[in-house]
């Protein structure tokens, strides 16, 4: 987890969702959308607009699919 991400005036639950991607990665799983959703509390909906914007950020890179998998990027390369 990158403490960068508190700084970037995030919603709550884009912030949740980076930080359940940060979990699933810690424990070497992939970062899918059916695992988030299998972790997340909240609706589907608001999962998905929260990946959308950390998306725009650059914080993650989608690779599409069925079951689409997200990447975390270097800090670096967040906008």
């Amino acid at each position: 987890m990158n403490q960068k991400i508190f700084s970037l005036n995030l919603s709550v639950e884009t912030t949740s969702v980076y930080l359940a991607c940060c979990g699933l990665t810690d424990e070497n799983q992939t970062v899918s959308k059916s695992a988030l959703i299998s972790v997340w509390s909240s609706s589907v909906e608001s999962l998905e607009k929260s990946l959308k914007e950390l998306i725009k950020k650059n914080i993650l890179v989608e690779q599409p699919g069925d079951d689409p998998v997200y990447l975390l990027t270097d800090e670096g390369s967040w906008v």
